[in-house]
Order: C-alpha cells, then structure tokens, then sequence
C-alpha cells in the first residue's frame, strides 16, 4: 500500500469510525451517518489503490458487526460490496506482505458474510 502500513490502517479506521460514531451519537445521528461522514473524509485513501479499499471496507465491515448493526443502506453497501467483489489477490501482491494478504482475504471474506446477513434499508 502506498502510504500506509496495512495494520496502520486498519488502526486508524479503527479509531476514526469510532470517533464519528461518538461524535454522531451525541448530536443525535447514528451510526450510518458516520459511515458517510467516514466515507467523505477517506475518499482519497480508498482511491488509493485496491489494497487500501478492500483494508478500510472490510475493516468498516467487521466494526459494524461488533456493535451489532443489523442494517445497512443500499448505497453504502453497494459501496463497500463493489469494493469487496472486485477483491484479488494480484493486484495487492508487493504491496503487502504475504502474511498481510492472507490476513487481508480472510477479513474481506468474513466482511462478505456480515454484510450479506445485514438488513439492506433505502
């Protein structure tokens, strides 16, 4: 990945979704307004390359299952599914360690499985 250590940015979304979830709670939002506020502010690192997009929506993925979000937009989870579908391998390799793209594809596979058990809402 270019500008980020693959843990590094699995750290950071981390931390940053979190933050915008707080943030979200005390005004009154929930937690897919802070996924489009995330969404907004990463762009440019999801357009990176495939590495970085496949880290942060898979890492986005398993977040949401951890504080049991049962629903998901259709437009964010076309986003994220688009993202995680065009997966592969060969377009990540050199950028990441083996290790890491082990790593990478069992988690854009477990994000596969938690979004297609979600609700998808308008």
């Amino acid at each position: 990945m270019k500008n980020y250590e693959y843990q590094e940015l699995i750290d950071i979304v981390k931390e940053v979704f979190g933050n915008y979830r707080n943030d979200a709670a005390q005004i009154g939002e929930n937690s897919m307004q802070a996924l489009s506020r995330f969404f907004v502010d990463f762009d440019c690192v999801i357009n990176e390359g495939e590495g970085e997009a496949a880290t942060i929506c898979a890492t986005l993925s398993i977040e949401l299952d951890k504080i049991q979000q049962k629903n998901i937009s259709k437009q964010h989870f076309e986003k994220i599914m688009n993202i995680l579908d065009r997966y592969d391998i060969s377009n990540i390799m050199g950028a990441i360690n083996d290790d890491e793209i082990e790593l990478l594809s069992k988690r854009v596979n477990d994000a596969i499985e938690i979004l297609s058990k979600m609700e998808v809402t308008s």
